[in-house]
């Protein structure tokens, strides 16, 4: 009788912490080489920010235009805040005269993408890399800048 009111208090104690999680967390493995890590664990509490430069971020995006689920959260790093400028010089990306990055010229040349003209980092929006240079992100423009509506939360990666 006794093992059944432990068992029974263990979970209950089980379903509490699980209930405090859910909703506030969420667990997601890397399924490219865009950043390093296969897991990763969404902060959904952290929605409205503060992010900053080097912050990774999980935000939705219409994945659809690449064959993805549209359902995919997907995961950057913050390389530019509204307001930033962004330049490519040769293949090196340049948010306000810093390397952050270089482009795939392998990917250019076979006309997949187009290079993020140059320009500031619009209001509301951030600009986001991946670690890999074959990553989709903003360094093109057909991915873009990113609305800060579509972020779902700080990410922190497993090792």
């Amino acid at each position: 009788m006794a093992i059944l009111k432990i068992g029974a208090v263990l979970l209950l104690l089980i379903a509490a912490v699980m209930g405090l999680i859910n909703g506030r967390y969420m667990l997601g493995r890397n399924l490219t080489d865009s950043l390093p890590g296969d897991w990763f664990i969404v902060d959904l509490t952290a929605r409205s920010g503060p992010y900053t430069r080097g912050s990774v971020v999980a935000f939705a995006y219409d994945g659809r235009r690449w064959d993805y689920s549209d359902s995919l959260l997907w995961i950057k790093k913050i390389a530019g805040l509204p307001g930033d400028r962004i330049s490519v010089v040769g293949t090196q990306v340049l948010v306000d005269e810093m390397s952050v990055g270089k482009i795939n010229t392998g990917i250019m040349r076979r006309g997949e993408l187009d290079l993020t003209e140059a320009r500031k980092v619009p209001a509301g929006h951030l600009f986001v890399i991946g670690d890999s240079q074959s990553s989709l992100d903003s360094r093109y423009a057909q991915f873009g800048f990113v609305p800060l509506a579509a972020l779902q939360g700080l990410v922190w990666r497993l090792k």
